[in-house]
């Protein structure tokens, strides 16, 4: 394989140096390309232009032009026309047949002259806006015809790195030093796909036959049609959030149009290229260059950029080319390139995307079963395609990424020796001061490794046992990328306060990557939560004890053993099964430690309006089930990966049965809950979470085993999709059937959104309403407005909200801190 890349690379650079030898060392080297044509594309100045749009007229048969402007094409027939296209430059037509033969064609576009004097202007009107407007009527159609097709997709990816940090956080940077130059630049991924997709209205699939990684000749490019499909007829595009298209519905209330200029195609057709301009720099929509067909109100093209401030996007750029098919009447998509630089906590990666569309079948009959639960596949034998599959490309390799699938196979070759593997343990291995809480000794070879935690304060600190110290030794045995792996680990920690030992024991392992059937056993002793719904977490306790002497936590001793499965039995539902086994003891606090208030008293740990607890031992198991409708599966020859769909919530259902000392103590509850996220138009995007739960039978449970619903008093935001902000802890935990509901919108880049003050400060305003309601009780409710992404530059991970909450005609309010979305 290497020959064979050398090979490609002596080509390139001999017949660059001396033309005389193109044709006999191209024949020589290759063998095939009688069949192909080849060339560079240029600009008048000697330029090259990159992402020339290169076909043959009225067909689907066409390529792009690389980096350095060069090309390479196979004909499917001996007469006909060859077509290149750029935006902002005269569409060249070469008319051909067989005795074009192997010459390298060079082609100079010129740039398209202004015409915009031939255009009627009226001075009541922008006539950008009527071009809009027409796009604007028959964007649906549009839509509905571009999502009805089979074709074949080729696309690149290409990640870099500039100025590389050596170190980070304290930490040495030195697993890319082998393929970064002296600068610390270099190519981080470079992957090609082929593939055919297939697409039919909401329905999209796509089938990967041919796969190919630098440096990996096992692995699987992670390029998609699916995930790359920006489609300007849809009304709202993907990026960071929903942003309106610019022919969107709603697109005259976030962009200006200015009409720059206007042209023919070679057939005849009036092209007008249209400047986008957002109404608020900045805020997140796009600008660039529309090309609109005059009558039909088609894309002939677009470049556009996504421009938002504060972003980690410094920069996403999306080019598109449409071609027209005569014998279809249609312009379809036939290339697009996606541009990007991001840039965050001193690391900064540009990249490039580029597809091509090719041997399009326009309104096919599919058969019955082309579009079910499978969306993405990956055909078995992929990525072993040898070097002269990959000589036919649509888009020819640059000089840069020819060097990198050289240098990466050798690394390649060099990584998996036994020699290397050893020498990267042992520089692993070696002991440094910043391992004096914990150290991973490998064997990349063997595919283990052994851990070892000193953590010096090991989960924060309660009042029950103060702070703790903390000794865990683990083995983990496989990796991520193999279907099966296990580790265990057992540890010991001691509580300074309390003087109490906790030893624990736990192993776990995954049997395969396709159901992801998973075990795992345990038995220790440990400090837990009355309250484990979650209950509130250490780093929140621990902030409320020691700064100002609030004791929320309630704690109780347990000796445990337990046990669990879980796996996918069906493609949309995921079955778990816990059984545990425990003793449970009273606990008392044993230290009035904090940093301030030192003459104050932690309340007792006891929860609300309760007695102290009794010891008992109970045995608990539960089964629940993960009803995920609408999935679909991305699968791969080892393994699948399962994506929830968005038109469908996500439903749980968990039933629980715990037998006590005596009959009292027995128990059977449920707890239904349901999540789903979905969009309101222009006004953003909400979730919206539901549960209800009770138990089955009327006995009276111990405290621990009623319901809980995770109070929160310490003025820092709780995440998760059933987080109630600023309720009591225990005041409202019950053994009667309760309902609650959880809605969070997000406003998104909306008018509301775009109001002086929120622009400026660069904020995602949101709102949240939780709803508590138990038979026999009033209902509970909490009311809340906040600013997400607050913060400075691109370090924008603070949220401030102010919260109001309602129970019993009491009224409290709150403001609240977060950080992170």
């Amino acid at each position: 394989m290497i020959t064979n890349a050398i090979w490609t690379v002596l080509k390139r650079s001999l017949t660059a140096k001396f033309p005389a030898l193109a044709l006999p060392l191209w024949l020589a080297l290759s063998g095939m390309l009688w069949a192909q044509w080849t060339g560079q594309v240029t600009d008048p100045q000697g330029q090259a232009l990159a992402d020339v749009n290169i076909f043959i007229e009225n067909s689907f048969i066409g390529t792009v032009s690389n980096a350095q402007g060069e090309f390479e094409l196979t004909p499917d027939r001996e007469k006909g026309v060859l077509i290149f296209k750029y935006l902002g430059f005269e569409t060249h037509r070469i008319p051909f047949d067989s005795a074009i033969g192997n010459q390298p064609l060079e082609i100079q576009l010129k740039p398209i002259s202004i015409t915009l004097d031939e255009v009627q202007l009226q001075a009541n009107e922008n006539p950008a806006l009527r071009i809009i407007k027409a796009a604007q009527g028959v964007r649906k159609q549009n839509l509905e015809r571009s999502k009805r097709f089979r074709a074949d997709y080729y696309s690149r990816g290409i990640i870099r790195t500039e100025n590389f940090p050596e170190r980070f956080l304290g930490q040495e940077l030195n697993e890319l030093n082998e393929i970064l130059d002296s600068n610390r630049n270099g190519i981080l991924y470079l992957s090609e796909t082929r593939s055919k997709i297939f697409a039919q209205g909401r329905e999209f699939k796509e089938v990967i036959s041919a796969s190919k990684v630098s440096g990996d000749d096992r692995g699987f490019s992670f390029n998609s049609a699916q995930d790359s499909d920006f489609n300007f007829y849809e009304s709202r595009i993907e990026v960071e959030n929903p942003v309106e298209s610019p022919i969107g519905p709603n697109a005259l209330g976030y962009y200006r149009y200015r009409l720059e200029n206007t042209f023919y195609t070679p057939e005849g057709q009036l092209i007008n290229q249209i400047e986008v301009r957002p109404k608020l720099p900045g805020a997140g929509t796009f600008q660039g260059t529309l090309y609109i067909v005059e009558d039909d109100w088609t894309f002939y093209g677009l470049e556009l950029q996504y421009d938002k401030k504060g972003s980690v996007l410094d920069q996403l750029q999306i080019q598109q080319i449409f071609n027209y098919n005569a014998s279809a009447q249609q312009w379809v998509k036939t290339s697009q390139v996606i541009d990007f630089n991001v840039g965050v906590f001193g690391f900064e990666f540009n990249g490039r995307f580029s597809g091509v569309y090719s041997n399009f079948e326009l309104d096919p009959i599919f058969e019955p079963k082309t579009f079910d639960r499978v969306v993405f596949e990956v055909l078995p034998g992929a990525n072993t395609k040898d070097s002269l599959f990959w000589e036919q490309r649509p888009i020819p390799l640059t000089w840069e990424e020819q060097t990198d699938y050289i240098k990466k196979e050798q690394l390649q070759e060099k990584r998996s020796s036994e020699v290397y593997l050893d020498s990267l343990d042992r520089e692993n291995n070696r002991w440094k001061w910043g391992d004096i809480t914990g150290k991973e000794v490998r064997n990349r070879k063997k595919q283990q490794s052994l851990s070892l935690r000193l953590p010096l304060l090991e989960d924060g600190f309660n009042p029950v046992s103060g702070f703790k110290t903390g000794l865990e030794i683990g083995v983990f045995k496989g990796a991520d990328s193999l279907p099966k792996n296990w580790n265990w680990k057992t540890g010991i920690s001691y509580g300074w306060s309390d003087h109490q030992w906790y030893p624990y024991f736990e192993w776990s392992t995954r049997r395969n990557r396709i159901r992801y059937t998973r075990y795992s056993f345990g038995l220790g002793k440990s400090l837990r939560q009355f309250d484990s719904s979650p209950g509130i977490d250490n780093f929140r306790s621990s902030f409320a004890n020691l700064f100002y002497k609030e004791n929320f936590i309630r704690l109780y001793e347990s000796n445990y053993i337990r046990g669990s499965f879980s796996s996918r039995v069906l493609p949309f539902v995921e079955l778990s099964y816990a059984a545990q086994l425990e003793y449970r003891e009273r606990r008392v606090n044993t230290t009035d430690f904090s940093f301030f208030k030192r003459d104050d008293t932690y309340a007792a740990n006891v929860p609300y309006l309760t007695g102290p607890l009794n010891d008992h031992q109970m045995f608990t198991h539960a089964v629940e089930l993960n009803f995920s409708f609408g999935v679909k599966e991305m699968r791969y020859p080892d393994r699948i990966f399962y994506r929830s769909s968005d038109r469908w919530p996500n439903i749980k259902l968990k039933i629980s049965q715990g037998i006590g000392e005596n009959q009292e103590q027995n128990f059977v509850k449920f707890r239904l809950r349901m999540l789903h996220e979905f969009t309101l138009g222009d006004l953003g995007q909400s979730r919206l979470a539901l549960e209800t739960g009770g138990f089955l039978d009327k006995t009276r449970p111990e405290f621990i085993d009623r319901n809980h619903f995770g109070g929160n008093r310490t003025y820092l935001i709780r995440n998760g999709d059933y987080a109630f902000q600023m309720m009591p802890h225990y005041q409202f935990s019950t053994a009667e059937n309760y309902f609650r509901l959880h809605w969070n919108h997000n406003f998104g880049n909306n008018k509301i959104a775009r109001l002086p003050l929120l622009r400026i400060l660069k904020a995602a305003p949101y709102i949240q309403t939780n709803l508590l309601t138990i038979d026999y009780r009033k209902p509970y409710f909490e009311g809340i407005a906040g600013l997400k992404n607050l913060g400075f530059g691109k370090f924008r991970f603070l949220t401030l909200a102010y919260g109001q909450l309602r129970y019993n005609n009491q009224v409290d309010h709150s403001f609240l801190f977060g950080i992170g979305n």
